[in-house]
């Protein structure tokens, strides 16, 4: 489920770019964010199923687990708030002069 995820990211990502499609870059962010999610649930699952002893006594490292997982979900939505931003500012962009081109340093009149 993970490599399939990632996978339709990479493409949304790549035909996103080379289409200028905001809408399929946009969805590709998401896509990453649940890449994230999933990376952070299997990471949380596998590190709660271990105890640690420490001077004889067995330590449960759920609360270890929970913390990591809020912590990183926490850092990555932080980052794809900064990609969806980027997005929200082409589309600005896109609204104020609708012949804008990201590909081209020169702006076209529309003429």
């Amino acid at each position: 489920m993970l490599s399939l995820t990632f996978s339709f990211f990479l493409i949304e990502l790549i035909f996103g770019y080379v289409t200028n499609s905001l809408a399929l870059i946009g969805d590709s962010y998401h896509m990453l964010s649940d890449v994230v999610a999933l990376v952070v649930g299997i990471t949380s699952v596998r590190v709660s199923q271990y105890g640690i002893a420490v001077y004889g006594i067995q330590l449960c490292i759920d609360g270890l687990a929970s913390l990591y997982g809020n912590v990183v979900s926490c850092v990555c939505t932080s980052i794809l708030v900064v990609l969806k931003l980027h997005c929200f500012d082409t589309v600005v962009k896109l609204l104020y002069n609708p012949f804008y081109d990201k590909s081209s340093t020169d702006q076209t009149s529309g003429v």
